[in-house]
């Protein structure tokens, strides 16, 4: 690989020579990239994932770059707050993130949780990479924004999007005053000993009556 440098003559100095070693290990140095993610293990936390902006190598005569071929990283995802304690966020093909890459190796860490001897003495390899998820390019963010926020938690979540809001849960529990404006629809209501009271007027001019969370009736308004 050539050197990243102009500093080399056709007879270098000493210091040029330590200075063009530095250059060229900085070059070569893996300490954050941003990748873009292909699978996730949901069981081990971890990603497989290929780096977006590649090492420029070399140049063509036309001036078009020769980019590094990177091998697909797998690397141990981490969410902010300790979200990896039963972290459900689904990783998809195609999200996009950062890669840290540990001074040293972290599979010793990683798989006993202990400060002990190292079993490999790698610097920041490919292989002790870290995903952070969160960072976005613009066109992902766009189509995020135009698609819908979309928060998680548990087996439920929440959808907003443009005009409506969508939440997927098992049971919803709303406490305090509700107010509907517009039609409000449901495929059953079974809970007999709610102890919700109200009364609103539908889209179409009804009068629905609900007593301990039963609807008791539908009145055309008037």
């Amino acid at each position: 690989m050539p050197l990243n440098n102009q500093i080399l003559t056709s007879k270098p100095s000493l210091i040029n020579a330590f200075e063009a070693l530095r250059e060229n290990i900085n070059y070569n140095l893996n300490c954050v990239k941003v990748a873009i993610v292909e699978t996730f293990d949901s069981d081990t936390l971890t990603v497989a994932c290929r780096v977006a902006n590649k090492r420029v190598v070399a140049l063509k005569k036309d001036g078009n770059q020769v980019l590094q071929d990177y091998p697909l990283i797998y690397a141990k995802v981490h969410f902010f707050g300790w979200g990896n304690v039963g972290a459900t966020f689904p990783i998809a093909k195609g999200m996009e993130g950062i890669l840290l890459f540990n001074d040293r190796e972290i599979e010793t860490w990683f798989l006993t949780g202990d400060s002990g001897n190292l079993a490999y003495d790698r610097n920041h390899s490919l292989s002790d990479a870290i995903f952070i998820c969160g960072i976005h390019s613009i066109p992902t963010m766009i189509q995020i924004m135009l698609d819908c926020l979309h928060l998680y938690y548990g087996d439920s979540d929440i959808q907003i999007k443009n005009n409506q809001i969508d939440v997927f849960s098992t049971a919803v529990n709303i406490t305090g005053t509700t107010t509907v404006t517009g039609t409000l629809s449901a495929n059953g209501i079974a809970d007999t000993t709610a102890q919700e009271n109200a009364t609103f007027e539908t889209a179409d001019n009804k009068i629905v009556t609900i007593a301990n969370g039963i609807v008791k009736s539908v009145e055309q308004a008037g």
